[in-house]
């Protein structure tokens, strides 16, 4: 099954990086967000993040913002359209809009701001 999508180079940087930590810095329209949520959900589907390391099986890939509040009027939209891009596969997805959760076989990216201190306490001591 072809994964392709249309991305931009700051995927193509970090997705062929071989560090552990990447920074990918630019102003407002950079696409680092997009870019990201682009590597995320392909991760989700496939277990691929880096050209270099094996696929996961299983795990959890966080996406966090300072206040849950903004989640849905930034990084939220952008990880919409970044597993929309995988249409086929959509319907395959166990989605919580509730907690914020997205899961495919044994793989779960999860939304989560930085001021809701009980799901970040249960996310630390649970995960």
């Amino acid at each position: 099954m072809d994964l392709t999508i249309e991305h931009s180079n700051v995927l193509t940087r970090t997705r062929n990086s071989q560090a552990n930590i990447v920074i990918n810095r630019g102003g407002t329209r950079s696409t680092k967000t997009v870019s990201m949520c682009q590597l995320i959900a392909g991760w989700l589907f496939t277990g691929v993040h880096s050209k270099h390391l094996p696929p996961d099986i299983e795990g959890r890939f966080t996406i966090t913002r300072k206040f849950a509040a903004t989640i849905s009027k930034t990084v939220q939209d952008d990880w919409l359209r970044a597993l929309n891009k995988y249409e086929t596969l959509l319907s395959s997805i166990k989605v919580n809009m509730t907690e914020r959760t997205y899961k495919f076989g044994k793989r779960e990216v999860m939304l989560l701001g930085a001021d809701d201190q009980q799901k970040l306490r249960g996310f630390w001591t649970t995960h």
